[in-house]
């Protein structure tokens, strides 16, 4: 019987720059482009990783959601609407009341498709981000039978 195991690939930020000073209830810029379509790639699954220091305690039930955006033809996303872009939620994350630093990992919600995406980042803390050092990173996965 063929054994499955895990086998992780590098860990990338995907999002950096783009959360600084992100105010509540609004959406990030993208951030970097990840290729999943390359062959060396074509990672099914993740987790992804939000760290953040807020300056004020974020609000009971306060979250972030990170979107998943597939550049089907690997240069064209889709448009930043969150209306649109429900379907593509690849994680939400859930964010303590508390202005100590958070490092919140969450497996991806999606099955990664195989092309290159960027993501985006709903702030939904009740604060804004602070100005700087905030990240979003992704640690892509696949199952190898051996």
């Amino acid at each position: 019987m063929a054994i499955q195991q895990f086998s992780p690939g590098s860990i990338q930020t995907l999002l950096s720059t783009q959360l600084n000073n992100l105010a509540n209830n609004t959406l990030s810029s993208v951030g970097a482009q990840f290729d999943n379509g390359d062959p060396s790639h074509l990672f099914p699954s993740g987790f992804l990783e939000l760290l953040v220091t807020f300056g004020t305690n974020p609000s009971a039930g306060g979250h972030c959601i990170a979107y998943l955006l597939p550049l089907l033809d690997g240069t064209n996303q889709a448009t930043l609407n969150e209306i649109n872009l429900s379907p593509m939620i690849l994680g939400v994350f859930p964010l303590a009341q508390n202005t100590s630093a958070q490092r919140i990992v969450v497996p991806c919600s999606l099955v990664i498709p195989p092309c290159p995406f960027v993501l985006a980042l709903s702030n939904r803390a009740g604060q804004s981000f602070p100005a700087s050092g905030s990240t979003v990173r992704w640690l892509p996965n696949t199952m190898q039978v051996g």
